[in-house]
């Protein structure tokens, strides 16, 4: 009978002894000390960024990281948790509402979300600080000094304490109606009270149409103001935006009709972003190509914030038939090529809403960058004129297109508390509380609570 001899288990003893618990206790000898590579000077600067992609949302991330940006924190970001005292040092990874404050003034710029993201557990491996905001996304993309100061608005809140202001007195509206459905049978409840309703209703409904009548200058601000050129061919359109880019961002030459599309730039003209579109020269073509792009130049001058006609100096007595129709009374004039005049005839030349300049040789061409400048901003922002009287002091300056939106229908939704009759006053009734929810979408909703708190403390009810 052959015995199977068991094979040696010598490598597998020697390998469980080094794993053995006194071998894994065993000290280890300690590596050399070794000196930290100082930080390069990109590891030394905190920077910050809008994370978000460009374009429209409801919400903008911005991330500042580097070695301040818990100092940031501190200075910028006061929990809601802690309102009572300076809250010393965040929690990190954890998102938490927040208000967001000017470090200089501690003013409050906007109601967001904080996170931060201790080192290196970070995106960056830095300390890393988020803020998920609104009113600061615009603040981060303004380009011109009109941009930022109508974001700083913005996040200032001016516009979200007004909407706030107005959307309380369309729940107290609300409440005077509630209260007689409620409680205009057992309760002593005022006479008039219904009328009283349907006058505020119709303040309240004058006070969003103001809001909303302001041509749009917020949205304009915030994108740009669209400023098409146009005029005959060869009047030195392509020449004022290559003077107004300080490059040669079209191409110029003798031959009439050059520019066949339109050519858009954004530029910054006064403070101001400007979308400045350079048109195809207009009259009566017989190339198809070019009645393309007179097609486009026609279209581009109707739609724009504003039109600038281009002319020679030495025809700026007439005006083509081609040019007429565009031309309104908004129009702005500008009379090129008056180095090719005759000595003293500058002074005959009509004037208006307009400017006289050479393109070629510099000759007025600062007299007319003030002069556009001022004249888009009066048109577009500022509406001096307006706000002098008084129009529309105060009202907030909409830089939203979703804001626009909800006030808009809040508006519709007074006008058709208004038009129903006493005999449907529930109908009425959801009427205006559909309008304080639309203005309740840009500052906050509306509760039952907040209807119940005007009733109950205007009117003497169960005492």
């Amino acid at each position: 009978m052959q015995t199977r001899r068991r094979p040696a288990r010598t490598h597998t003893r020697k390998t469980r002894a080094a794993a053995a618990p006194g071998a894994l206790d065993a000290p280890r000898p300690r590596p050399r000390h070794r000196a930290h590579a100082p930080a390069s000077d990109a590891q030394r600067r905190t920077i910050f960024a809008l994370s978000t992609p460009p374009g429209k949302s409801g919400v903008a991330v911005i991330r500042i990281s580097g070695p301040d940006a818990l100092a940031v924190w501190r200075a910028m970001v006061r929990p809601v948790r802690a309102r009572a005292a300076r809250a010393p040092a965040p929690t990190p990874w954890r998102l938490e509402r927040c208000a967001v404050v000017d470090p200089r003034t501690d003013e409050v710029l906007d109601d967001a979300l904080a996170v931060f993201f201790r080192a290196p557990r970070s995106f960056t491996t830095e300390d890393t600080l988020e803020l998920h905001a609104e009113a600061l996304r615009d603040l981060v993309e303004a380009e011109t000094d009109v941009q930022r100061r109508a974001a700083l608005r913005g996040a200032a809140g001016a516009a979200r304490e007004r909407l706030g202001t107005l959307r309380g007195e369309i729940v107290e509206c609300l409440a005077l109606v509630e209260a007689l459905i409620d409680f205009g049978e057992g309760e002593d409840i005022e006479a008039g009270v219904y009328e009283q309703a349907r006058a505020r209703a119709q303040r309240l409904r004058d006070a969003v149409h103001a809001i909303l009548s302001d041509n749009r200058r917020g949205e304009i601000v915030r994108a740009g103001v669209r400023l098409a050129l146009f005029g005959p061919p060869n009047a030195g359109k392509s020449s004022l935006l290559n003077f107004l880019a300080q490059r040669d961002a079209a191409i110029v030459t003798p031959v009439p009709g050059t520019t066949r599309d339109v050519l858009e730039l954004a530029l910054d003209i006064g403070g101001l972003p400007v979308r400045v579109a350079d048109t195809a020269g207009l009259r009566d073509a017989h190339d198809a190509v070019e009645r393309i792009g007179i097609a486009r130049a026609r279209d581009a001058v109707q739609t724009a914030d504003a039109a600038l006609l281009v002319l020679s100096a030495a025809d700026a007595l007439v005006v083509p038939p081609d040019l007429a129709p565009l031309v309104r009374a908004d129009t702005l004039v500008l009379l090129n090529k008056t180095d090719l005049l005759p000595a003293g005839t500058l002074a005959a030349l009509p004037r208006g809403r307009g400017w006289a300049a050479s393109l070629a040789t510099q000759d007025g061409t600062r007299a007319f960058l003030d002069g556009l400048a001022g004249a888009l901003l009066e048109r577009c922002v500022a509406a001096h004129a307006r706000r002098r009287r008084g129009d529309d002091a105060g009202a907030p300056l909409i830089t939203h297109a979703r804001h626009r939106a909800h006030l808009e229908s809040a508006c519709a939704f007074l006008d058709a508390f208004l038009a129903t009759p006493p005999e449907d006053i529930v109908l009425g009734a959801e009427e205006l509380r559909y309008a304080a929810q639309a203005v309740g979408r840009v500052t906050g909703a509306v509760d039952v609570e907040d209807v119940l708190d005007v009733i109950f403390g205007a009117f003497c009810i169960g005492k």
